[in-house]
């Protein structure tokens, strides 16, 4: 939903420039609204033309927005449309060409509405509450559980961090984003964490709106509209203020420095490179909104010029510029690793800054190793990395990371005596309730058949070690037309060990048949396929999303039920997700290597990365080859340290020696 969402607004944005609105408006304040951007173009001037080429723009209406005199380049607005194609229909000597600055947006919230805190936070943008920010001692206040990520075991982080690591260094990586959270308890914190205060290219304000769709700005968070006027959150691009970078009220660019630099503190979440050093470079505002690809290029070179080794941009957008590229080419041969989302619409369209060959491309897989639904897919990925119910870093108190699953058991006779006490869900399950339904159960370790009888009932599995797993024995459920799935047991361990025994393994739906998939107790299953065999049982289900984490120290079974805390963490999905597992990769390479150049890393990264296949058993629609759906295949870091260690000079041998002489476990690749 939130990839369709953003589609609609790219629909718009392009439909403004074909046929703009009227440009009348209330007073001289009025603002656009949300769903369209003002349109910018970058005007490229000859040498020594600088001057009259913005004489002439000024003096044609448009407002000077950025200048690029690294590249002869001038960013400006013109008041409309009209205004736009009268200057460029008017030769001038002085002027060499000029584009169009479209925009780009936050790549991430692309499940389904339970999940949709981005996209409605924009919608309604309540800004005034955006910006309350917890006090420091909320960091003292919260659990110290340690909780499992398997986007970095998947990928081999963990390996990779214990060698040698009085040898890491502490290698920039610029976030740009939404801002970031220093009193975060799992994020390094100020002056250690740098910010920049450069202002967004666009903010949300409040204001009223008629019917031909012309605004006027408010004061306040609460407008009072009148008669024939309606209220809306709309977009401004002139006079945004110059937003804190250590006040991210959206969350996004919190979560994306946890994926890549949490720190290894003993508890909470651990990021790919735990002594990477956070240079953040704020280029949205509270609401999301959006910036323009001129905000993405000046916010690129800010980064560098605060020192960045690698550069991470969960964004991107339609249409390429050669502002754009030519950054990004500069950057890289600057030594600078510019790492992007490829985007979440599901298709073979493109997006930018993804798309330029000097920019490392990232697509998203879930836990089964597939592509996400939501990934793109097309030449410009390079590589994939988790990006589905990825766990992370959230500013305390705006998070909601916690699902309490519930089952009721009942028979002929009314409610049966059958626990289901450790009742958890696996990441990936609907959300809601499913009122009594009958079960069939599924014995052995089988999937379910045409003779099990699960037409309309929940299919009741076994979750232990053998050829099928989890989500595979979900789909044969959904196949015999299942309307849900109990798995007991897990082939590690006891599902009773963990208050949250599932949230690690995660199910991948598509959207348009998701069912709801809770766990049990290996204990608990048993006794209650034993009651469904002997007499006519059903259950309900109940998953509903909280506020909140589970509490440290809860009795296991009871943690889903138990009080709960405020939470610092959250789930999210999103190739914004699996840019930060790659960006932290290149980081933490570059700590462990400090000789070697950012090309050598990019190299080793691609050329480590384990292949995946096309075709249904990678996730990729039917006639697309695996390149375009991921790259060079699922991001190793392990494999990349050990490919520099056998191949680059530039190999810190400390590093290399301990690789060669201590056994460490691999990834789990399978």
């Amino acid at each position: 939903m939130m990839a369709l969402r953003f589609f609609f607004l790219f629909s718009g944005l392009q439909m403004l420039l074909a046929d703009p609105q009227p440009s009348e408006s209330f007073d001289t304040d009025a603002v656009t609204p949300v769903s369209i951007a003002p349109p910018r173009y970058i005007i490229y001037y000859k040498n020594n033309g600088h001057d009259n080429v913005l004489s002439k723009a000024k003096f044609g209406g448009a407002v000077v927005k950025e200048q690029f005199e690294e590249f002869n380049a001038v960013v400006v607005e013109f008041p409309d449309e009209v205004a736009a194609k009268t200057f460029q229909s008017v030769k001038h000597d002085e002027v060499e060409f000029m584009e169009l600055d479209p925009p780009r947006f936050l790549m991430a919230g692309a499940t389904s509405d339970e999940g949709q805190t981005l996209g409605r936070a924009y919608l309604r943008g309540s800004k005034a509450d955006a910006e309350t920010q917890p006090s420091a001692p909320m960091r003292q206040t919260q659990a110290r559980r340690k909780y499992p990520l398997y986007g970095l075991n998947m990928i081999g982080a963990h390996a990779a961090q214990r060698m040698a690591p009085s040898q890491t260094a502490n290698v920039p990586v610029c976030i740009m984003d939404t801002g970031y959270t220093p009193n975060h308890i799992d994020l390094p914190g100020t002056p250690f964490a740098v910010g920049d205060p450069s202002p967004v290219e666009s903010c949300a304000v409040p204001c009223c709106c008629n019917s031909f769709n012309q605004c006027s700005a408010c004061s306040g968070s609460f407008c009072s509209c009148g008669a024939g006027q309606y209220r809306q959150t709309c977009v401004s691009t002139t006079g945004c203020a110059a937003l804190n970078p250590f006040q991210d009220g959206l969350g996004h660019g919190t979560h994306v420095a946890g994926t890549i630099l949490a720190l290894e503190n003993g508890g909470g979440i651990v990021g790919v490179c735990p002594t990477c050093k956070p240079l953040v470079v704020r280029v949205f505002d509270n609401q999301g909104g959006f910036t323009y690809a001129s905000g993405v290029a000046a916010a690129a070179l800010k980064c560098q010029s605060l020192g960045a080794k690698v550069i991470n941009m969960s964004l991107g957008g339609p249409m390429s510029t050669q502002l754009e590229a030519a950054t990004f080419s500069r950057l890289q041969a600057a030594g600078v690793l510019s790492i992007a989302a490829i985007g979440n619409n599901p298709g073979a369209r493109m997006s930018y800054p993804a798309g330029y060959s000097s920019v490392m491309g990232v697509a998203a897989v879930g836990s089964n190793r597939r592509r996400a639904h939501f990934s793109e897919y097309n030449h410009a990925v390079d590589i994939t990395a988790p990006g589905v119910q990825i766990l992370s870093s959230y500013p305390p108190g705006r998070s909601s990371f916690g699902f309490a699953a519930t089952m009721e058991v009942s028979s002929e006779g009314g409610i049966a005596t059958v626990s289901t006490k450790s009742a958890g869900m696996f990441a990936g399950s609907a959300v809601g309730q499913l009122p009594s339904t009958g079960v069939c159960v599924i014995e052995g370790n089988e999937l379910a058949t045409a003779a099990d009888n699960c037409r309309g009932k929940v299919c009741l599995m076994a979750n232990g070690p053998g050829m099928y797993s989890a989500e595979e024995k979900v789909d044969a459920c959904k196949d015999q037309f299942g309307v849900g799935a109990i798995l007991y047991g897990s082939p590690d361990e006891d599902l009773t060990s963990s208050s949250s025994p599932s949230r690690d393994v995660v199910i991948s739906q598509e959207e348009e048949d998701v069912v709801f998939v809770l766990s049990l107790s290996t204990t608990e299953g048993e006794m209650l396929a034993s009651a469904a065999r002997t007499g006519s049982l059903s259950v309900s289900l109940k998953v509903e999303e909280t506020e909140s984490t589970f509490v440290e120290g809860a009795e296991a079974g009871e943690a889903n039920k138990a009080p709960r805390q405020v939470s610092s963490y959250k789930y999210e999905d999103g190739t914004s997700m699996a840019a930060p597992h790659v960006a932290g990769a290149a980081g933490l390479l570059l700590a462990k290597h400090p000789q070697c150049s950012t090309e050598t890393v990019k190299q080793a990264l691609l050329a480590s990365a384990r292949p995946l296949p096309a075709g249904a058993a990678g996730g990729c629609p039917s006639g697309v080859p695996a390149s375009y759906c991921h790259g060079r295949g699922l991001l190793d870091v392990y494999g990349a340290m050990r490919h520099l260690c056998s191949s680059s000079f530039c190999a810190n041998r400390t590093v290399c020696a301990e690789i060669e002489g201590r056994r460490v476990k691999p990834p789990l690749h399978k």
